[in-house]
This record gives structure tokens, sequence and C-alpha cells, in this order.
């Protein structure tokens, strides 16, 4: 009955007792309930177990829900349970008809892992959910009241230029809420999904760790969410979701994310509560008549952060766009120093909260809920999905609608996905069709049931995309589990590292080659790669087409750019810009190789 019972490879202290989907109620002293045993030797688990010793942020949760050992089905514990619920998970307490939050608290993170209580639809089926992300545009001080998408497509944005659609791509957001408006006439979705960037350009307009619960100063959440996504069948829906890179800041982590978080306890005047954003992980479980789901809604946002020198125009954690100061305070990142290795602390945690909670469900369903699409971070992905049998990703960040089934050629994953980017908070990916032909804006309508989920994409002008019909994946349980004791960066803070502004410079000749047609397709992975250099300068060992030295940092980067696409080590060396890299600057240490060049990006 102790919590480090529930841990792998603990012997549980009384191997008489048994805890299924024990229920830990927050008091001043926590306590499971035990029911009397079944057998009369078995006299210990009539007594209430010992106190259970919680994380500091897990005091705050409202309640948790932890599984014991099991070693014997002598002694079962039971759990009060509510009268006429029906549900697959009979050992819970109490079940809403709503998500309800945690206990209010001072710090964005403190929730961090919770479990919200369950909730119970009892209504007969067809059971609809909606999906959106990259939804809330940007208010123009032009006298007009309405959101407009953040222009991606223009000039500075050289890689994404394409012409502007009028009557689409300055409305898109209204054009995708009004379709969800008449959907939900007829779908009557009992909530909504939110896969994160949900504000443009940079989330609240306001600078995290700020007192909390502070009031809307800034006037985005009523003009852009409230007063936009309402009507019959979406009033009073609430929107469970996460946090995009944007909400972030996009290029710099000091904007107002936790202000995001906080929202969750409706303290403006302008909430109507159905802000569900409790922590920056969490999850849930939803109960029908005859089947649940266990939701994971994860943080994906340490694949948009790199050493601050580096990536400047699209990097959390850029050197260039946060403030010399920039800190969040106690909830963290303390400052751009511990920015990158702050992201990567977070999803280490994660990686091990999913591995425990994983296992432990009983639901039919399995569906994680993240902003990043899993082709980044494939290789956790893959083998969480395949060890632990998830069965759907719900995810955005890609300015354009898609689903991949389980089985469709190219899905590397073996599970299906969803993304769901074109809500119109900002300019698609693609051109979009006047009419709504198109998969650049639109959200999506999941149909829930027992044995099978029915994924319809909506487009901007109604129209029925396409109609994906997805099937449970059973857990491998011989795929060992993932190790997710990842390395830290290490760099000098300060002035960026010499090697990084090389590694720019790079990039950039990358992006001029990928606008003219180049061959760039750069492997994706989370592992920095640490260059041996001498104090004294990096270490040259190749020669040059001219003959002159080349660094061992530039020749890293070549061959490993190589391997994925050959014939661009061919046009850098015929261009000689080995030679504009080979800038000698005495670098102490280790010179960290951003993983920016071996994960695709997309521009």
């Amino acid at each position: 009955c102790w919590l480090k019972a529930a841990r792998p490879g603990r012997q549980h202290p009384d191997p008489l007792c048994t805890a299924a989907f024990a229920r830990i109620m927050v008091t001043k002293r926590w306590y499971l309930q035990a029911a009397a045993p079944e057998t009369p030797r078995a006299n210990t688990c009539r007594q209430p177990c010992q106190a259970v010793q919680m994380r500091p942020q897990q005091k705050h949760a409202a309640l948790v829900f932890l599984v014991a050992a099991t070693f014997t089905t002598r002694c079962p514990v039971a759990v009060a349970t509510t009268p006429g619920h029906a549900a697959s998970d009979r050992g819970l307490a109490d079940c809403s008809r709503r998500f309800v939050q945690p206990p209010k608290t001072q710090h964005a993170t403190s929730h961090n892992g919770v479990a919200l209580p369950d909730v119970c639809i009892e209504e007969v089926g067809p059971h609809h959910v909606f999906v959106i992300g990259d939804w809330g545009g940007i208010m123009l001080n032009n006298g007009n009241k309405t959101p407009v998408p953040a222009d991606h497509r223009g000039h500075k944005f050289a890689a994404r230029h394409r012409l502007f659609v009028v009557g689409v791509d300055d409305s898109a957001q209204m054009r995708v809420a009004k379709q969800m408006r008449i959907r939900a006439e007829k779908s009557r979705p009992a909530y909504v999904l939110n896969a994160g960037d949900n504000f443009y350009w940079g989330g609240i307009k306001a600078r995290c760790g700020m007192p909390p619960f502070k009031q809307d100063v800034t006037k985005q959440w009523g003009p852009i969410f409230e007063d936009i996504y309402k009507g019959i069948g979406l009033d009073g829906v609430q929107w469970l979701g996460v946090l995009g890179n944007h909400d972030y800041g996009g290029f710099t982590f000091t904007m107002a994310w936790d202000q995001l978080i906080q929202y969750t306890w409706g303290e403006p005047s302008t909430s109507t509560g159905r802000w569900m954003i409790p922590a920056q992980y969490w999850k849930s479980k939803v109960r029908y008549p005859d089947f649940s789901v266990d939701y994971y809604f994860v943080d994906s946002n340490v694949f948009d952060t790199f050493a601050p020198g580096a990536e400047v125009g699209h990097n959390i954690c850029s050197q260039l766009h946060n403030p010399s100061q920039a800190s969040c305070g106690p909830d963290g990142p303390t400052s751009l120093c511990d920015c990158p290795n702050w992201f990567l602390d977070l999803w280490g945690e994660q990686l091990n909260w999913l591995q425990l909670h994983l296992p432990l469900s009983s639901a039919e369903w399995q569906v994680v809920v993240t902003h990043f699409p899993p082709d980044w971070g494939v290789e956790y992905w893959k083998i969480l999905s395949a060890a632990y049998g998830i069965d759907l990703f719900v995810t955005g960040h890609q300015h354009s609608q898609a689903v991949y089934g389980a089985n469709d050629r190219g899905n590397f994953l073996g599970t299906a996905w969803i993304v769901s980017g074109g809500g119109g908070g900002i300019t698609s990916e693609g051109m979009p069709d006047q009419d709504g032909h198109d998969d650049q804006y639109g959200f999506m309508d999941l149909t829930l049931s027992k044995d099978l989920i029915v994924v319809e994409a909506i487009s901007h002008g109604g129209v029925l995309r396409s109609t994906t019909r997805v099937q449970k994946r059973e857990p491998n349980p011989n795929i060992p589990p993932l190790r997710s004791n990842l390395s830290r960066v290490q760099w000098s803070c300060g002035q960026a590292p010499h090697g990084d502004k090389r590694t720019q410079k790079f990039l950039d000749w990358i992006q001029r080659e990928k606008k003219n047609g180049g061959d760039v397709q750069p492997v994706k992975t989370m592992q920095q790669t640490h260059l041996a250099t001498t104090t004294s300068g990096v270490v040259r060992d190749q020669q040059g087409p001219q003959g002159g030295p080349v660094d061992s940092l530039t020749s890293d980067l070549m061959k490993r750019i190589g391997e994925a696409s050959p014939g661009l080590v061919d046009a850098f060396r015929t261009r000689a810009l080995e030679d504009e890299l080979d800038q000698r600057v005495d670098t102490p240490g280790k010179l960290p190789l951003d993983r920016t060049l071996t994960r695709k990006r997309q521009y």
C-alpha cells in the first residue's frame, strides 16, 4: 500500500495486501480506504495504509491515482464507488460530467503530472470529440474586432512564400470556428482536444513570472477565444490542451505561458470556465457507458530548444531574442543558460511519467495529446507506442491538416496520428481553396466507440476531406523500457560559442539551397554531439578543396549532412564555403554541435 510499492522491482511490504486503482485523498494525511478482507488470514488488510509521502507538487492535486504492485488476489482492496456508474473502471469514487481542475496553486508547474478526477459521460453514443490546433490569431490595431492569422507566408519567410488568398488567409480562424459551430449543432462534442499554439505570434503578451491569476490586461482571451468558439453545441464545452512553442514565445521563453496554465482556474472576468491546461503535462480518464479513454497531455517543446546561440530565428532559448536577464522566476527557466536543460529535464520527467502510467492503464483507448507531431522525437515515440500500445496521437505545429492511419504507407510509427495545425491562427503551409477543397485550414471530428475511433477531417469550407478508422494497438511487453536519463547540454554562457555562429551560417546556406530546390533532408535525433577541441582552437584534421585546412567541426557537419543528402556536400565543397565557415576563435572545453543539424526542420 506504500507509494514505493508501486515502483517496479520493489517488494510489497505486506504480500497479502493488493491495491488496484486506489484513490488517494488530498488531506493533511494521505490514507487509502481498504475493504474488509475476504480471507481471515489477511487481518492486516483491515488497517488503513500508512500515510503516503508525496512530492510537493503532488500535494496540491485534488487527487492522484496509484497502482500498487499486485502479489496476490486473496486480499483485494475496494474503494467506494458512486451508485449507478457502470463505466469500465469500477474501483474509483465519485465521477463528474465535467473535468475538474486541481486546487489553485501559486506556481504553474506545481501540478505537473497530475491526474484529474475521472469524467463520466453517461449519454448514449455516438460520442464526439473535436480536435484543433494552432488556432489563436492576432488582433490588428485597425479597428477590426476579429482576429486574423499571423502572416507566415511573407517575404520574411522565403521558404514559405506563396500568394495570399483573400477571403481565406485573412479570416482563417473565423472560417474554421464557423464550421465548428455548424458541426457542433449536429455532433454535440463532449469536449475539445487542443493541440497548442493558442495565441500567435508569441502567446499571451505579458512576461512569465508575474503574479499568478493576473487579470486579462492583454485583452486576448475574449476576442480570440471566448467570443469566437461559442454557439449551440460549443457553449460550455471544455477545451483540454497543451502548450505549443509559440505559447512560450516562439523564439523566446519569457512570454506569459504560465498565465495560459493559470487561466484554468478562470480568474479573469472574461473566463467562461472552459479552459483546461492545469499543468505542462497531465492526464485524465473519460469513462463512457461501455468503454473508457486515457488521455496523456505531453509538453514536447523540447524539440524547439537549442543552444542559445543556434537557430536564432526559431529557438525558444534564443540568445538573440530573449532579454539578457531573461527569467521566469521559480517556475523556470531561471535564466537563458538554464533554458535548454530546463526543457530537457522536463522531457525526461515526462518519459518517466509516461512509462509509469501507460502500463497501468485499464482503458480501452490510450491517446497522447502533444503539440509536435511524432516525427519529432520519433526514436522515443516508436518505443513508447509499441511497448505500451498507444492508440492515437493528437498533434498540431505543422500548419495544415493530415491524418495518418496506423497501416498507411509511410507511417513509420505503427500508430495512427493526427496533425490538426490548420486552426487558422497562422497562415497555412500551402495555398487554400476559396471553397475549402483543401487540407490547409480546418479541424477534426472524432467519433469514439468501444472498438473504433473514426476521424473525420473537416475543412474551413465545411468539406469532409477524409475519414479514417482507427483501431486499437496492443502493447508489446517484450520491448525493453525506454531510457530517460538524457545527457545535459554543455556550453559557455554569455557570448554564444563560436561554433554556434558557424553552425547558423551553415543552416542559412542550407535554407538558401532549399529555396533553390536543393536536396536537404537531415536525419532527426534529439542527441547532441560534443566534438573534442583544443584550448588553442579547433583541431584541423582535413584539407579543403584548395588545400586549405578544414576543422573537425566543419568536417563532421559535412559528413553527417552528407549521409542524408550526398549531393549537398559536393555543392558545399565546390562553393568553397569551408573558408567562410573556417573562422578561428579560441574555444576552451567542448563545442556542442546543435541537434538542429541532425533533425528535419519545418520552414
